[in-house]
């Protein structure tokens, strides 16, 4: 230490010394005492929000939105259980029999919505036509009426072929050709397949015209359909949607070998599980597991370099408990100033234990320095006090006004974790500069003079052969610096937080998978809706854009117009009273008159069709001719085949498609003639899994807006979200909020960056009263942060919301040893950092940074194996900037200002 006067701070920490030494109990059981207090009244009252929307101020837009929102559906979020492989009937038995079995566990899994099931469509289908659908359908059936009248009577195909040229004579074949093609098409693939075909219903094209019934229940489709599955991909994936309890933690995890033990039953069918609760969920599990492997890793390697640099183990156990004596003080802090820690500002208890023990290994090293000069308890550590003492004040300072420069954002998370850690950093120091200290009074009281450390010799040899190349280091210094300046215009911020997950979990490859059917994402934005027109109007507007996939709503479900639609369902109805529903034929042709009979059929057919097939290729309607010729060629292949076919195939191809074209149009005729006219359908009719998901708690419909595009990438996230909100600006949901949550943060990061950079180069100047110097002081900050910017650009490894986290832990560790270092040239007059224990601490405090943080890179969760690279990087390069490139300037001026 030099024989200049100690400054005011400098004599005040002596004094501090001084009353530690003199009374040690009174420090340590008020401390202690006063920790008690803080655990106590944070065990009762320091609550902990797990819902990103508390990151947000209570005055921001959103919140207000998000909360009327959460206040209509409180219990929105919904687990999907996505099947995929196998038939269609094995998923749907899948689904079946995992619904009831989650059904028999209601305190674990609550409204299961394995299918939608619309009894009343039973009757009352046709109100989902609108006015201009049901015109065609009742004109179709008029124009149809003879040649369904004929069909009436026909009790097998050759009365049904009879009944094709009957009418055609009456009516003539034009209309009936789009019809007629389909059924001769199913016919002539029955014949070649021998009746083992997949039949499909032609009777849509002959009742509605062809046209396109966009908001037509399936059940017009598939007559005495009411239960419909949710599928995506053209039907290639079921869905089923549940919401295990939240509060239960056994919810997830049951539900997981539930799916096993059912799946096992189905080996052809992959089964995955995914939604935003499953993706907290797992991603919770993931970085709690991550920690713990860290932590242990980290905790081994901690000891041995403690062990390895104090040759003992009960220095640092001292400086870990006055440690967690100051975490402590910061949680009871925590508890009376804000009352609760949310997703960001949990991560407290890692920034301060970063920074905190820093400030432990530079009071012991420069004890064991000044000992070693002064063999005298009490002398020796008023001489740390005056020298690291004040460094590492300075260093807290500094590191605290960075923090509490944070607290001055918009953003309420980051806010909050700015005062809790700038005050943390704050109670660690004093936890330090007294706790620590007076344990080693008690310890060194009766410590002999040759009791301390030994030099670090070998550190010392290369410190020296590295200053004497001074030139070369800062030569390379600014050649790397160069290169990571160049790398700085490809940096980028990446927002997509499926990417922080580990890539292997199932939730997330579900999630992915999902994403590729282009159908469904568990991301969608919502609009609430006043009524049921509203929820139409929303729904037609959202579906006009290009970044919206669709939109859904109780609305299409809520037949509009029931009193005009009414008079046409009559109209219908008398005319389908005239109909007949034919019976359904005998199975098996009985003998060669019936084959007989079936030949003439096809001729008559024939016949009909050569005489009128002059006019209709000579028709001013293209589609007319079209028809007229795919007709003709379908003819003769059929004939064709024929002829090629002995009577045992012809009768088992006529049999089977006989049997399924009279079962398909009684099926038709029944569902029709069932249609009754009576009171439109309400949303109280309803299933009750459809009405939790779409009414509020006040009335109101939900409309969910899904992406066209995959919205966890930035761009299309932000699209998505500017075209949704030009048509309601209260929409919210979760591509909304994380939108604003995540520019939000990384905006209030960079803001608070400038106001903390100013604050601390102000406190710099006024402690150094040199601009020069502060400027030294702040360099190893800017060079190690630039170096780690090169290092994440050649790795690829970019900035995201949750490395971003380390940035305030990495100013602080900048400031602190850069502090150091300068503060100990001045005091020494010289650039050599470890003659003496400067470099050794620094050193130390570096290795711990990393062996306590940088264990995380082998995380699997990406984001904390980003955060961990991030923290590591930064710190090795702020180390080597204050350690070889701040001493190599300060030898270059040496030598610069003795050669001038």
């Amino acid at each position: 230490m030099s024989g200049k006067s100690p400054s005011p701070t400098a004599r005040v920490l002596m004094r501090t010394a001084e009353f530690c030494y003199r009374h040690p109990v009174i420090i340590l059981v008020s401390s202690f005492l006063l920790f008690l207090v803080c655990v106590g009244i944070s065990g009762k009252w320091l609550v902990f929000e797990s819902d990103r929307g508390a990151l947000i101020s209570e005055s921001d837009e959103l919140h207000d939105t998000q909360q009327r929102f959460l206040d209509e559906f409180p219990d929105s979020d919904d687990v999907v259980i996505m099947v995929e492989g196998g038939q269609a009937s094995e998923r749907e038995h899948f689904i079946d029999d995992l619904a009831a079995r989650l059904k028999s566990q209601p305190e674990l899994y609550r409204y299961v919505f394995a299918h939608l099931d619309l009894p009343f469509l039973r009757e009352h289908a046709l109100y989902y036509l609108d006015l201009g659908d049901l015109e065609r359908l009742e004109k179709s059936l008029r124009e149809a009426e003879p040649f369904l009248r004929a069909l009436s009577g026909a009790d097998d195909l050759s009365e049904l072929l009879s009944g094709f040229g009957h009418s055609s004579q009456k009516s003539g074949l034009g209309p009936l050709l789009p019809f007629l093609n389909k059924v001769l098409d199913q016919l002539l693939v029955s014949l070649q397949t021998r009746g083992r075909f997949e039949y499909r219903s032609p009777w849509g094209d002959l009742f509605f015209g062809g046209s396109s019934l966009t908001e037509v229940p399936s059940e017009l489709r598939e007559p005495g359909q009411h239960v419909f599955y949710h599928t995506l991909a053209n039907g290639s994936i079921h869905l089923l949607m549940l919401r295990p309890d939240k509060d239960n933690p056994q919810a997830v995890p049951k539900l997981r070998k539930l799916l096993l033990e059912v799946q096992k039953e189905y080996p052809k069918l992959r089964v995955g599980l995914t939604g935003e609760l499953i993706l907290e969920y797992d991603e919770t599990v993931s970085s709690e597991q991550d920690s713990r492997r860290s932590a242990i890793l980290s905790l081994l390697l901690v000891a041995a370099l403690f062990s390895f640099a104090f040759r003992q183990l009960v220095r640092p156990l001292m400086a870990i408990y006055a440690l967690i004596i100051g975490v402590g003080w910061t949680v009871g802090f925590t508890t009376l100033a804000i009352g609760h820690l949310n997703l960001l500002t949990v991560t407290f208890a890692t920034i301060l234990i970063g920074l905190g023990i820093d400030f432990g290994i530079h009071f012991l090293f420069r004890y064991e320095e000044e000992f070693a000069h002064c063999p005298e308890t009490l002398e020796a550590m008023r001489r740390t006090m005056a020298g690291v003492g004040v460094e590492n004040l300075m260093g807290a300072l500094s590191t605290a006004v960075a923090f509490w420069a944070v607290g001055f954002t918009g953003f309420k998370g980051v806010a909050e974790i700015g005062i809790i850690a700038g005050t943390g950093v704050m109670l660690c120091y004093i936890s330090m500069a007294t706790v620590l200290i007076t344990l080693v009074f008690l310890q060194d009281r009766h410590r002999g003079a040759n009791d301390h450390s030994s030099e670090p010799g070998m550190m010392m040899a290369i410190e020296r052969w590295v200053l004497r190349r001074n030139l070369w280091v800062l030569g390379a210094a600014v050649f790397v610096s160069l290169w990571c300046l160049a790398q700085l215009p490809y940096m980028h911020f990446d927002y997509n937080l499926l990417r922080l997950q580990d890539p292997s979990l199932d939730s997330v490859q579900s999630e992915l998978r999902l994403i590729r059917t282009g159908d469904r994402t568990i991301l969608f934005a919502v609009s609430l809706a006043d009524s049921v027109d509203e929820a139409l109007e929303l729904s037609r507007r959202y579906e006009a854009l290009p970044e919206v996939s669709r939109a859904e709503s109780l609305g299409p479900l809520i037949p509009r117009g029931a009193a005009e639609k009414s008079k046409r369902i009559r109209d219908i109805q008398a005319l389908l009273a005239r109909i007949k529903v034919p019976g359904t034929p005998e199975p098996g042709l009985e003998d060669g008159q019936d084959l007989q009979k079936m030949a003439v059929g096809f001729l008559e057919l024939d016949r009909a069709f050569r005489r009128a097939y002059p006019d209709l290729v000579n028709s001013g309607d293209a589609e007319v001719r079209a028809n007229a010729i795919e007709f003709k060629e379908l003819l003769d292949r059929l004939f064709s085949t024929l002829e090629n076919m002995g009577p045992g195939p012809i009768e088992d191809g006529l049999e089977s498609f006989q049997r399924h074209f009279f079962g398909d149009l009684a099926n038709m005729l029944n569902f029709l003639k069932n249609q009754r006219v009576g009171p439109p359908v309400t949303i109280d009719e309803m299933p009750t899994n459809l009405k939790i998901r779409s009414v509020g708690t006040t009335g109101k419909l939900v409309v969910r807006i899904y992406p066209s595009h995959n919205i966890w990438e930035r761009e299309a996230m932000e699209r998505f979200v500017t075209e949704v909100r030009k048509v309601d600006r209260q929409a919210v949901g979760a591509p909304v909020m994380m939108l604003h949550h995540t520019s939000a943060l990384k905006g209030a990061f960079e803001t608070s960056g400038f106001y903390a950079l100013a604050a601390v180069c102000v406190i710099l100047l006024l402690h150094f009263r040199s601009f020069k110097t502060a400027f030294l002081a702040l360099l190893p900050l800017g060079l190690g942060i630039l170096w780690m910017l090169g290092a994440m650009k050649y790795y690829q490894v970019w900035f995201n919301p949750a490395n971003f986290m380390g940035l305030p832990l990495i100013l602080g560790i900048g400031l602190d040893f850069g502090i150091h270092v300068v503060h100990r040239v001045l005091e020494e007059g010289k650039p050599e950092m470890f003659t003496h224990s400067t470099g050794p601490a620094t050193t130390l405090s570096a290795l711990t940074t990393v062996a306590g943080f940088g264990t995380m890179a082998l995380a699997h969760h990406q984001g904390i194996g980003s955060l961990g690279f991030v923290l590591t990087a930064g710190v090795v390069s702020i180390m080597i900037a204050a350690l070889v490139v701040l001493p190599a300037i300060f030898r270059f001026s040496e030598r610069f200002k003795r050669t001038t």
